[in-house]
């Protein structure tokens, strides 16, 4: 499917760049805590590791995440549905990164971070219990967490997931900027690693795909009952979101002469932030 194929080819390259910037400041929370341990100690570094929100630097990159994946699919949306009929120019990007980034402000950056915070903590804790149980001394727990895989999975995690989520916020915001009614249809990928491949996954976005509704309305996960404004849903519960990769298809209706129809009110009221 020529669509769902543009749509990963456009978030790989983006989930490529940012992850470098993720990593980044997650190795610097590794760091510092190795700097804490050489000056501190291992217990006096678990302890106040343990009661400290970590890696608040990648609230900026997040931010520049969210705005050139949603405004390149906002863009690239709106200009699958001006297809259908001939209009003039988009002109919409600015409406379009304010919005993303109230939506960001209002729902995400207090989530995103935390999720983050708390993730990463745990990672970097498995090695200092691991060395403080066996009885690890310095040297050796420095030297495990500068080669400590986790925080690289982590870091693809959290961008796969932002980058998917930003990804279908812009769909969104083509949709609500464009003056004819719409329906929507969620699209899966179908592989192994797809939310109900497994009999015990917590959602089922196999069994989703293709299930279309208006564009007002929402996504319902048969397996669960979770409802989803769309794929990567801030309002959802994690288990249907993190590592998400679908996305939705907008579809504009048409009337019995095959005309679009137009919305009630058709004028675009950009958020004021």
């Amino acid at each position: 499917m020529r669509f769902l194929r543009e749509y990963t080819r456009i978030n790989r390259k983006l989930e490529a760049k940012y992850f470098k910037q993720i990593l980044s400041s997650l190795n610097k929370v590794r760091d510092e805590l190795i700097a804490f341990i050489k000056v501190s100690g291992i217990i006096a570094a678990q302890q106040r590791f343990n009661n400290t929100l970590v890696i608040n630097g990648i609230a900026e990159t997040i931010k520049r995440l969210y705005v050139e994946t949603g405004v390149i699919h906002a863009r690239r949306n709106y200009k699958e549905l001006r297809e259908q009929k001939q209009f003039p120019g988009l002109g919409f990007s600015q409406t379009w990164t304010n919005n993303i980034l109230e939506i960001l402000r209002l729902f995400l950056t207090d989530k995103i971070l935390f999720t983050a915070s708390e993730t990463t903590k745990n990672e970097l804790m498995k090695v200092l219990i691991k060395g403080i149980t066996e009885g690890w001394g310095v040297d050796k727990i420095v030297s495990t967490l500068e080669t400590f895989p986790g925080l690289k999975y982590q870091a693809e995690r959290i961008v796969r997931t932002e980058v998917n989520r930003a990804a279908n916020l812009g769909v969104s915001e083509a949709g609500k900027s464009f003056k004819f009614e719409q329906n929507k249809r969620w699209i899966s990928i179908r592989d192994t690693r797809t939310r109900g491949a497994n009999p015990k996954d917590h959602a089922n976005h196999l069994l989703m795909h293709g299930q279309t509704v208006d564009f007002n309305s929402v996504f319902i996960d048969p397996r669960n009952g979770d409802i989803l404004y769309q794929p990567g849903d801030p309002n959802a519960k994690a288990e249907s979101t993190i590592n998400c990769r679908c996305t939705m298809e907008l579809i504009a209706k048409r009337d019995e002469r095959g005309r679009l129809i137009r919305k009630p009110n058709s004028v675009l009221q950009p958020i004021q932030i």
